[in-house]
């Protein structure tokens, strides 16, 4: 019977130690898409030819086989820390290759927390 209360003691004991250890996993930022911002937005101009759009936003994301006329930019970031996120999207449409629309209405400028290196 000693060594009964004497193992249980230190399973639980070891047991407790252990679970003290266990920490929050870290979880990083999550950031995807393009990087489109409201001054890259001011420079576009209707009538501009594919080529100039590529020059201000950089190659789309999306780009549909199907509709060739038409490009999508997507952004998404989450924060790791408290898993906020931020989504944008923006829709081009060109018509005999030049741009004829804009759609940017679930645009979000999306801000990064900036990184601290301190201890």
């Amino acid at each position: 019977m000693k060594n009964f209360f004497k193992t249980f003691f230190l399973v639980n004991f070891f047991a407790l130690v252990l679970t003290a250890c266990i920490r929050i996993p870290y979880r990083m930022d999550i950031d995807q898409g393009n990087v489109i911002n409201q001054s890259m937005l001011s420079r576009l101009q209707i009538g501009m030819k594919k080529e100039e759009v590529k020059i201000v936003l950089g190659s789309p994301l999306l780009s549909d086989i199907f509709h060739k006329d038409r490009w999508d930019y997507v952004q998404f970031y989450e924060n790791g820390k408290t898993q906020k996120q931020q989504k944008g999207q923006v829709s081009l449409f060109f018509s005999n290759g030049l741009l004829s629309q804009i759609k940017a209405d679930k645009m979000v400028e999306i801000k990064t927390e900036p990184l601290s290196y301190s201890k």
